[in-house]
């Protein structure tokens, strides 16, 4: 009799979770801003900029400002670091043609543990079927080995969101340049404390990934940029040693242009908005004023 309950128990658990597992997320969950990114790729338009990365791309430049001061169409890619640096890259190349520009800007996070994503990814695996194109199989394998417990606890914590950002009308919202246009609150970001720990094994991934994005932009005319994602000076300067670290490391790759040193990307914490890699409007303003700049210089350069 034990064992029959317990078979039962089993078979309604394995049930229950299967259920579970296909049930779709709350369609006002915030990663749905993925299609609209996507669809934003699929114009055809003679050349374009992407812009690549976590969410410190998502809050801290502007695509439309770049778009109307360097004339190209400028998209913005960013949306969460949790994506993990390979599928950013991965995402982006069916879409890129001979005279484009992409500028990846990853997370620090990514020479840590962040290259393969974490259960964020698992959500976009399940929201954005299209999305399964650029997850091969042993990235997949390796995202439910090192997040499947994680998994269902993100996925238990979305319907829970999607109750908060219904009462608070908070849903992410993004323009037609693929930039966040929903204000986030405030936070005193100068309390905040970042430690970097490089890890040797994913900095060496990480660098082989951008190599072979770098050479595969070259052999097809794009040309590819690196910008180092801001953060507050007290942070920086905490973890300046790592920093530079992956900075000697990674400007070694050939035909990937550093567009600025990564002591430049520093700001006081009052730009800042509530988080180390999110810019409040001016500390945005500013960062985009920076890079565009540093983009016509090099643009000018090649005349």
């Amino acid at each position: 009799m034990f064992v029959k309950k317990f078979v039962i128990f089993i078979l309604v658990f394995l049930i229950l979770i299967s259920l579970f597992i296909a049930m779709p997320y709350s369609s006002s969950y915030n990663f749905f801003v993925i299609k609209k990114k996507h669809a934003l790729l699929q114009v055809e338009k003679d050349k374009k900029i992407v812009l690549v990365g976590g969410s410190n791309i998502l809050y801290s430049l502007s695509a439309e400002d770049m778009t109307k001061k360097l004339g190209f169409n400028v998209i913005n890619m960013g949306l969460n670091a949790g994506l993990g640096l390979k599928y950013n890259l991965n995402e982006i190349k069916p879409y890129l043609k001979k005279g484009d520009m992409v500028v990846v800007s990853p997370e620090y996070g990514n020479f840590e543990d962040m290259y393969w994503g974490n259960a964020n990814l698992m959500q976009i695996y399940c929201l954005f079927p299209k999305s399964r194109e650029f997850i091969q199989k042993d990235h997949l394998m390796t995202l439910i080995m090192s997040n499947g417990l994680q998994f269902f606890q993100v996925k238990s914590q979305s319907y829970i969101d999607s109750v908060f950002v219904k009462l608070a009308n908070s849903n992410t919202e993004i323009n037609d340049y693929g930039d966040i246009v929903s204000k986030n609150k405030k936070r005193d970001v100068s309390k905040f404390r970042y430690s970097l720990k490089v890890n040797d094994q994913f900095e060496e991934l990480c660098y082989k990934t951008l190599d072979e994005f770098s050479r595969f932009c070259h052999s097809n005319d794009i040309t590819l940029f690196y910008a180092f994602p801001y953060l507050p000076d007290t942070e920086y300067e905490r973890n300046r040693g790592d920093i530079e670290k992956i900075e000697n490391k990674i400007g070694k790759i050939e035909n990937m242009h550093i567009l600025y040193p990564s002591k430049t990307a520093k700001m006081d914490s009052k730009y800042f908005l509530d988080t180390v890699y999110h810019l409040t409007s001016q500390g945005r303003a500013l960062r985009t004023c920076y890079t565009t700049e540093k983009i016509q210089s090099f643009l000018e350069q090649k005349k």
